[in-house]
């Protein structure tokens, strides 16, 4: 039996190839982005404000704990726009924020956190963005269908918040077998060390914390230039 977070199966789920290197490389030596520096301080923000505390006292944890990366007026500028938001989910009421869960499918221990669930039983998933979204991106519903697998809820809704908007868009989850064949293929391309580069068909590659170690990124891009 082996563990694996739900952001690895999300990794898997946009490009196998991504989800081999980060696996393979150990969590000091992965790349951090300074979009998703911002987005994890974004998220612990708006936890500590549901736990009580105000927007400034929440950016001062930030700036005291690892803030080296984090753009704060972008952060800002996220908060700003969901600022109402979160009043609306203080007043309904908070069931969990940031909960932590382990599932274990077909011996694999996944872990994860799931970012909100509200007393009216709405599952919350929040994304920053710095583009506009109108529709769910498939891999933040497949993370959302994933999660329902650990606690059943009434309503899912993704927020994406981007620096001058907020979205929020209410979705139905994937049917539980396709979520079970996706980890079950996951289990078998590690078994099998096999880890096709997706993300070249799917548009994932420029979006990718890894094309800079990439080969099959680099290749992509000589032939395209």
């Amino acid at each position: 039996m082996w563990s694996l977070s739900a952001s690895s199966v999300l990794n898997y789920a946009k490009c196998p190839y991504s989800f081999y290197l980060y696996k393979t490389y150990g969590k000091e030596e992965r790349p951090l982005s300074k979009a998703t520096a911002t987005g994890k301080a974004f998220h612990k923000v708006v936890e500590l404000i549901l736990n009580g505390a105000n927007f400034k006292e929440a950016l001062g944890e930030i700036v005291a704990s690892d803030g080296v990366l984090v753009d704060f007026n972008e952060l800002k500028l996220f908060y700003t726009a969901y600022e109402r938001e979160i009043e609306k989910i203080k007043n309904e009421g908070v069931l969990a924020v940031e909960k932590p869960f382990e599932l274990e499918i077909d011996d694999v221990i996944i872990t994860g956190y799931i970012d909100i669930i509200t007393n009216e039983r709405r599952m919350i998933e929040m994304k920053t963005t710095r583009q506009h979204v109108l529709h769910p991106k498939p891999s933040h519903l497949f993370q959302l269908s994933l999660y329902r697998l650990t606690d059943d809820a009434d309503y899912y809704e993704l927020h994406y918040i981007m620096p001058n908007d907020f979205v929020k868009i209410p979705v139905k989850p994937y049917p539980t077998d396709f979520v079970l064949t996706v980890i079950k293929q996951v289990k078998k391309l590690v078994d099998t060390e096999e880890y096709p580069p997706l993300g070249i068909i799917n548009g994932y590659c420029q979006f990718c914390l890894f094309k800079d170690l990439c080969g099959f990124y680099k290749r992509l891009n000589k032939s395209g230039g």
